[in-house]
């Protein structure tokens, strides 16, 4: 079924976090570090939402292994949203890691990426939805 911003624009703040690939733990760690902010994440009003170039059953076997509170979404096999958000990898068929913090408005407040620290990519987004809790709606 596929997911749609728009349905979710005007009533929350999106996290839009792209991994690599299921099942590897460089890019599990960001998504995790995501899950245990679910707290700051909702007192944002923030959905996150997990995007991977994996076929969904990849996808899906992963969301279920990890327990993750968010969705994780498959953009294969045209890789559409990986392709318009400037992510996607031509050379290696996967999406980058890159994490796009999206104000209720549509607008882009923030991209997030280049962190080795988890933490400190957790940190980088609590911080964009701050900038959007601040300004006026």
């Amino acid at each position: 079924m596929p997911h749609r911003l728009t349905s979710l624009l005007g009533e929350h703040h999106i996290v839009l976090a792209f991994y690599e690939m299921a099942f590897a733990d460089d890019w599990s760690r960001e998504l995790r570090a995501l899950n245990a902010a679910r707290a700051e994440l909702e007192a944002c009003s923030a959905q996150v939402l997990g995007v991977s170039t994996d076929p969904l059953p990849a996808v899906g076997a992963w969301a279920r292994e990890t327990r993750l509170w968010f969705p994780l979404l498959s953009d294969w096999p045209e890789n559409k949203v990986s392709r318009a958000y400037g992510v996607y990898d031509e050379g290696r068929g996967v999406a980058r890691r890159a994490t796009f913090v999206i104000g209720r408005d549509a607008r882009v407040g923030a991209i997030v990426d280049g962190f080795a620290d988890a933490g400190e990519h957790t940190a980088a987004v609590l911080s964009a939805l701050a900038a959007f809790t601040v300004a006026p709606r």
